[in-house]
């Protein structure tokens, strides 16, 4: 919501009645998907609020640095690099990342399934920076916001998918305007 209104005053860009209305359709669904029974807020998700607040900021940030360069690859490979120079030097000033206990199941066997999940993870991770920085070398920043608020609609799916959770009948409807709204969008 930040990065679409950052696009939208500070970039003005212009946005279609039918991108806003989708635009509305997505929050909402995803509205839906977050919340709880009652629609309240699940205190678990707390810690990726702030995230995508973080999120929002890096990619303002970055956005100036885009739109001044002749590439979007560049900035994006830099903020990457300091992003992980930060990891690796609270990694070593600490002497260990966040950890949590070890379960039961993981053994030295599962090492390799988890590396390769790792792997790629972080190609999946360097694909939607590079996609969102094009987006905002092309000038769709808030449009490619809105598209991009959708993950965790899809972060549902696959979490009934792969981990049989539970959807409620709003998390449903909201992952059903939230992709009526992303294809209105593309269309």
């Amino acid at each position: 919501m930040l990065i679409l209104l950052f696009g939208v005053f500070a970039l003005e860009e212009i946005l279609t009645p039918l991108q806003i209305a989708a635009s509305v359709a997505i929050f909402a669904g995803v509205f839906l998907v977050v919340t709880k029974t009652g629609f309240k807020i699940n205190r678990r998700l707390i810690s990726a609020i702030y995230a995508n607040i973080l999120w929002a900021v890096y990619w303002i940030v970055l956005t100036y640095g885009i739109r001044a360069s002749t590439s979007a690859v560049l900035p994006v490979l830099l903020a990457r690099i300091s992003a992980f120079i930060v990891v690796f030097a609270y990694s070593f000033t600490t002497g260990k990342l966040i950890e949590k206990k070890p379960n039961k199941k993981q053994t030295s066997s599962s090492f390799y399934p988890l590396l390769a999940l790792v792997l790629i993870g972080g190609l999946a991770d360097a694909g939607t920076n590079l996609s969102f920085g094009f987006a905002v070398f092309f000038g769709l920043v808030a449009i490619g916001s809105v598209i991009t608020a959708t993950t965790p609609v899809f972060i549902a799916i696959l979490g009934r998918i792969f981990f049989k959770d539970k959807l409620t009948k709003p998390q449903v409807i909201g992952i059903l305007l939230a992709i009526l709204g992303a294809v209105a969008i593309a269309i």
